[in-house]
């Protein structure tokens, strides 16, 4: 780094995949594949070294120009293209051709093309004049009084001077063409070295276009005031037009009066015809036509004062936008001390690491005087966090200080997720040096701790298990829903105690309750029962409801079929292949349509978060995983799915293969996370009021009686899960909201 600029490398970009074709003739066609224009490093050169509203390059560039050449050298073959800016303040067309004669100017020096200054030295808005000739001769040694733009006879004879040691020239004491041509070469040489003294000086090949447009197309070009990386807030902008404050609002424009060289990879290379900036020497129209939709918007001053580097969003042109994302060049260069009149000093975080939710507070020592606007921008050394927004505050007794819950802290890093991000917080004022702070270190709360989920419930008489194991990985939410299944028989048991039965006639599991099987039009109504020696039709004036029947399955135990409600079947049942392709396909066809169901309809989100909702700071997808296991063996405290043929009743235990409806595994699923039935006459819970139920009802759900989409309030056990995970593995005691993706 110098004083009046820097270079740096950029941090890499990955390669994208690009895809080809076969030909088909064999001969004439050919693919074709153009190479991503891609930087890996950058120079820049700020304001201070030009002359005001000039493009005449000051000696004191000499320190920036040898970090160009030690840059190059660390990445050879890398071509090189220029890129002027100017700050906005002005007419559109002459900032563009300001911003375009500084570009010029520095790869004329570059590339030791004198002509070029001389086409500058003439221009009639650029202001080289007398005062340029004075500064390049004191710069070469020789002694032509103050640079300040009128003659004397000391700078006459100081031109001689030059003349006469130069040999080939008229020593008249006047700079005309051939002198200037002279001067302007040594000036190049004494000011254009690299680290070990000796001539830096580029050709052609060194540049992105290789000089194929004689105009520079492609390898120098100005941006105008299109692309700065400062833009006032509203109320700066309305202090800064005040009478007396036009050089305060220079000062702290500056950032934005800046050259710019960009290092490609190695052999890159551009057309002219097909380079999307304008020449240097034209306006700004060409430029407009690159800007992103947004562009006119992105220009104009808004509530907070807006930093490339923090807000990205100050760059018009999407072209350069592309171009310089993330360059560590389009930064915010320091205040010229001159301008300075307080210091902030001792910017901290305290404490220095945390979560996002947690509350932490930044701080700074200052001399600014009481009420003084300071303005506090984030910029974070991982990852984007492209939401994080401008802190406002004010100095207070030789104290700065904000409270800041952390938020906006965007831990995603392409297809991956970061396990922190670091913060550097920039205190920011009119009148002080800007000061940065230590790094905070929000840690994310991306992985957690697997969770067991257990509960017994009681809707309307019914009693329901649930047992799931539950995860978080990368910021996604996973339930695990792994039951066991056993190869079973389906039939159903008929409750007829509304009619007088009692007892357990055929070794039926309940009292009053009778064994029952269809051989009707309805496979799943039964029409028949078992009276514990035949089989009978129902009795008269006995009508099966939802509510006095129920399926039920056998499992095989040695000889006989029993249930896990108790009581053994009368029967034998006819044996047939659990595992045959139509049935795998079918369990299979389950675990499709419930994990579809069930996942990346809604995300889990901090409760009273104030991130935005795309931001992956306290925003967890949301996934369940159904996986259904055969087993022979097990134990009441396995609670597995009894899985058989046939088309009948399902319910949370008891799965029928033959069912044409997928959405029954999905349904039956929901009672095993923990959900009651949202139908009449089923197993529901008459409290459950909001998100679309009533009084326990809402026919149009997963657990309703059409078994369709999912609601929020069926992830509740999901979400108390996910807040145990929490407390558990970061000993953060949060509340979570569901909401829709």
């Amino acid at each position: 780094m110098a004083d009046g600029g820097f270079a740096a490398d950029h941090p890499p970009r990955p390669d994208q995949p690009f895809y080809v074709a076969p030909n088909f003739d064999g001969a004439t066609e050919r693919n074709a594949y153009r190479a991503q224009l891609i930087p890996v490093a950058c120079w820049r050169v700020d304001n201070i070294r030009f002359e005001f509203d000039s493009s005449f390059v000051k000696p004191e560039i000499a320190a920036e120009l040898t970090l160009l050449a030690t840059k190059m050298k660390a990445h050879p073959k890398a071509p090189i293209s220029i890129f002027g800016h100017a700050d906005p303040v002005g007419k559109d067309d002459y900032n563009k051709k300001l911003s375009g004669r500084r570009a010029t100017a520095i790869y004329a020096i570059l590339t030791r093309n004198t002509d070029l200054w001389e086409t500058l030295y003439k221009d009639k808005d650029d202001h080289w004049g007398l005062k340029s000739i004075q500064t390049m001769l004191t710069a070469l040694g020789y002694d032509p009084g103050p640079a300040t733009g009128f003659g004397s006879g000391k700078t006459t004879a100081a031109v001689k001077k030059f003349q006469g040691d130069d040999g080939t020239l008229d020593p008249d004491g006047d700079p005309g063409p051939l002198t200037r041509e002279k001067l302007f070469q040594a000036y190049m040489d004494k000011t254009c070295v690299d680290d070990t003294g000796a001539a830096f000086q580029l050709t052609n090949d060194d540049f992105l276009a290789r000089g194929a447009d004689p105009d520079g197309k492609g390898d120098y070009q100005g941006c105008g005031e299109f692309n700065p990386v400062l833009i006032f807030s509203n109320a700066e902008e309305k202090e800064f037009k005040k009478p007396g404050k036009t050089k305060a609002r220079n000062e702290a424009n500056s950032p934005n009066r800046r050259v710019v060289i960009f290092l490609f990879r190695p052999n890159s290379i551009v057309t002219p015809g097909k380079w999307p900036c304008p020449l240097a020497t034209e306006g700004g129209e060409g430029c407009t036509k690159r800007f992103w939709s947004d562009g006119e918007t992105r220009r104009q001053n808004t509530d907070k004062r807006r930093e490339y580097p923090v807000t990205h969003d100050t760059f018009a042109c999407r072209f350069y936008d592309r171009i310089a994302f993330k360059s560590p060049c389009e930064t915010i260069a320091p205040i010229p001390l001159a301008t300075i009149d307080y210091k902030i000093w001792n910017a901290r975080w305290e404490p220095a690491e945390g979560f996002c939710g947690d509350k932490v507070k930044l701080l700074a020592d200052t001399d600014l005087p009481d009420g003084d606007a300071v303005q506090i921008n984030f910029t974070p050394k991982q990852g984007a966090s492209p939401n994080l927004t401008q802190q406002d505050t004010q100095s207070s007794a030789g104290k700065i200080e904000v409270e800041w819950e952390i938020h906006d802290v965007d831990f995603k890093s392409g297809a991956a997720f970061l396990e922190k991000v670091e913060l550097e917080a920039r205190f920011t004022a009119a009148k002080a040096a800007p000061a940065t702070s230590n790094l905070l270190t929000v840690k994310s709360m991306r992985d957690t701790n697997e969770e067991t989920f257990k509960r017994d419930d009681s809707w309307n008489g019914f009693g329901n298990h649930s047992e799931f194991k539950q995860k978080t990985d990368q910021f996604k939410t996973k339930l695990t829903a792994n039951f066991k299944i056993v190869k079973s028989w389906g039939a159903t048991y008929i409750d007829f105690r509304s009619i007088g039965f009692t007892g357990k006639d055929g070794g039926a599991p309940y009292d009053g309750h009778r064994w029952g099987r269809s051989t009707g039009v309805n496979a799943m109504a039964p029409n028949e029962y078992y009276d514990g020696s035949e089989w009978k039709s129902l009795p008269d004036g006995f009508t099966i409801t939802a509510a006095n029947y129920q399926a039920i399955t056998f499992h095989k135990n040695g000889s006989s079929f029993v249930s896990a409600n108790g009581g053994t079947w009368p029967e034998e049942f006819t044996d047939y292949d659990f595992n045959s392709a139509a049935n795998v396909a079918k369990r299979a066809a389950w675990i499709t349509e419930t994990n579809s169901r069930w996942s990346d309809h809604f995300i889990l989100r901090r409760s009273k978060c104030t991130s935005q909702k795309s931001t992956r700071c306290c925003v967890y997808d949301t996934q369940l995983e159904l996986i259904l296991t055969p087993v022979e063996t097990f134990t009441a405290a396995d609670h597995v799915v009894f899985v058989a043929p046939g088309n009948m009743r399902a319910n949370a235990a008891n799965w029928f293969m033959d069912a044409p409806d997928l959405s029954t595994a999905a349904h039956e699923t929901g009672h095993r996370i923990g959900n009651p039935d949202e139908y009449k006459d089923g197993a529901t819970d008459d409290t459950l009021t909001g998100d679309g139920a009533i009084n326990g009802i809402d026919e149009n759900c997963v657990m309703g009686q059409n078994m369709t989409k999912v609601k929020k309030r069926h992830l509740h056990a999901m979400v108390e899960t996910h807040k145990k995970a929490i407390k558990n593995t970061f000993g953060r005691d949060y509340d979570y909201d569901t909401l829709n993706k």
